[in-house]
């Protein structure tokens, strides 16, 4: 196995290849020696999460680079106005903004702990979560599939869930990993609104996100029916 190199490469990771080489352009533009690579995967769909999870693995290994990632971001999100469904049978809303997020993390824990510095896992929530009144943690709402019972598709209740569910996820795989003694550092953060950093030449609009750092424990357990 020749895993050698430790350069630091972004990996940018979406659904659509023409958004992907528009941002691989732009961070080009804004930084010509950066390392990048693009892969083009669907994260409500769970084969194709695993598919990119062997992708990125035999990549590292070709490129002589060392197995490990030092930083996931969880940011994939969409906000659908009518229902489908993905082809596990989630809700497609609930499928990408939270079960997808699960699954990339669980897949690719392996290779954040294999990080030769303190990996750090940040998940893109949002403000919105706090509208959720009437929490109910269980298949039929982790999955979306409560929902489809809906005479109307309640495309915000359903988005405010998912977010919900994301944070509640971000805690449990803190305390876990702590339970665990592992040093990963788990962030979660909101985009919309969070204060901004106090401003610097090299970082002027950069967001602040705060870590978790006290475990916590919840009534209940979030579960996710493709991964028990």
């Amino acid at each position: 196995m020749r895993c050698i190199l430790r350069i630091p490469v972004v990996n940018a990771v979406g659904r659509s290849q023409q958004l992907l080489s528009e941002t691989i352009t732009k961070i080009k533009d804004w930084n010509e020696d950066a390392h990048l690579e693009a892969f083009q995967v669907d994260l409500s769909s769970i084969e194709s999460v695993v598919k990119f999870k062997m992708s990125l693995q035999q990549w590292l290994l070709d490129s002589d680079l060392h197995c490990s990632i030092q930083i996931l971001i969880n940011n994939a999100g969409i906000l659908a106005t009518s229902p489908r469904v993905t082809a596990e049978g989630y809700d497609q809303m609930i499928g990408t903004n939270y079960i997808g997020a699960f699954a990339l993390t669980k897949l690719l824990l392996p290779l954040l702990e294999s990080s030769p510095v303190s990996s750090k896992i940040v998940n893109v929530s949002s403000f919105t979560h706090r509208a959720v009144t009437d929490v109910q943690v269980d298949e039929g709402t982790v999955s979306g599939k409560r929902f489809f019972r809906s005479i109307q598709y309640p495309c915000a209740h359903i988005y405010e869930y998912s977010k919900l569910c994301l944070i509640l996820f971000s805690y449990e795989l803190h305390r876990q990993l702590c339970l665990m003694g592992k040093s990963h550092q788990i962030f979660v953060t909101n985009p919309g609104s969070v204060p901004q950093l106090p401003s610097s030449p090299k970082f002027p609009n950069t967001p602040f996100v705060a870590p978790l750092r006290k475990a916590t424990s919840f009534k209940g357990s979030i579960s996710t029916p493709a991964f028990n």
